[in-house]
């Protein structure tokens, strides 16, 4: 009894300091915390108009609406942008102390120098190496520059996807079991994203009769979007061990 007593102080401490954190912006990972919150909290949101609505039309044990749906689609989607902005405010806000410490994230920095300078990136506005070469020789502190285009790179473009889940992993140097032993689940989540997002969730195949929608339950997308805010969560309390912020 005594050691659950303890346990459960252990962590209502811990809360609150990552509370504090966030309220008063002493933590560099309070932004990213910042987003979590009002990501948990907009998800609730529309889960709770979802059951609502079908309580007021009095279809709760029905299969839902299109726009009923539409409240639960909308929940993956505002999981998934929190998702996307906690990873860039990490990287953006905890890179440059984590470059400056730990080696496994001056290993990746490294690397995408030594392949910078080699010409080998893939973007639309890559330079060859050699200008990349002068324009960092050229910089006020070439180290910051360095460092500012290995941060736009890791967030230029939507983190959507497993791979760039493992890429913002790694240049943080942190291994997610989450994203490891989740992978498949995680790439069928960002596909119904994509769907969503992209497409309306229209179902293009579907013959005379039939929904034009692709049908999503409460159930499965309640599942998908606990996914990816527990993931968020998991990324944030990796950081704040590395950087000793972390009770």
């Amino acid at each position: 009894m005594a050691k659950k007593k303890k346990a459960a102080k252990k962590k209502a401490k811990k809360k609150a300091k990552k509370k504090k954190a966030i309220l008063d912006g002493s933590s560099p990972t309070f932004r990213a915390r910042t987003v979590l919150e009002h990501a948990n909290s907009s998800v609730a949101h529309f889960f709770k108009a979802f059951e609502t609505v079908r309580k007021d039309r009095g279809g709760s044990h029905g299969p839902p609406r299109d726009e009923e749906q539409d409240l639960i689609r909308s929940a993956l989607i505002f999981a998934a942008a929190g998702l996307d902005s906690i990873l860039k405010q990490l990287v953006r806000r905890t890179l440059p102390s984590l470059a400056a410490s730990d080696p496994s994230v001056q290993k990746g920095f490294e690397t995408f120098v030594q392949r910078k300078l080699r010409g080998e990136s893939q973007s639309p506005d890559s330079v060859p190496g050699h200008k990349f070469l002068a324009g960092v020789l050229i910089a006020s502190s070439p180290y910051n520059r360095l460092l500012e285009d290995y941060v736009l790179h890791l967030t230029g473009t939507s983190l959507q996807s497993v791979d760039q889940l493992f890429n913002t992993a790694e240049a943080l140097g942190i291994d997610l079991q989450t994203v490891k032993n989740n992978k498949e689940k995680l790439s069928t989540i960002f596909k119904i994203r994509n769907q969503i997002i992209h497409e309306l969730d229209v179902h293009f195949g579907a013959g005379r009769g039939h929904r034009k929608r692709n049908s999503r339950t409460r159930e499965s997308l309640e599942q998908y979007t606990s996914l990816l805010l527990k993931l968020a969560e998991e990324m944030i309390d990796s950081v704040e061990v590395k950087l000793g912020i972390s009770p």
